[in-house]
């Protein structure tokens, strides 16, 4: 995570990289690595792991809907899908 937030995107992805292969199922995990994938501009890889997330428990909505590191994907047709999915909200 600090690496994340020190802009250090290449070390966050190696860290997040091999966190998922050890935690396939962990839903913050898979929530920060969304959040990464947003902020390096890769909208299908961070849709795919909101929706992983999401699917596995991450249960803050707000926090998402709020998360500045997801900007990059909220005007994407699939961030509206997977909220409505999940959440029932418009």
């Amino acid at each position: 995570m600090i690496s994340m937030h020190q802009k250090k995107y290449e070390q966050a992805e190696k860290y997040f990289s091999e966190a998922t292969r050890l935690n396939k199922k962990h839903p913050q995990i898979l929530y920060n690595y969304a959040c990464l994938k947003s902020l390096r501009g890769k909208s299908e890889d961070a849709i795919k792991y909101l929706d992983l997330a999401f699917y596995n428990g991450f249960t803050n909505i707000q926090h998402a809907l709020n998360d500045p590191d997801l900007i990059n994907i909220k005007d994407e047709p699939e961030w509206a899908i997977l909220v409505q999915r999940y959440f029932r909200m418009p």
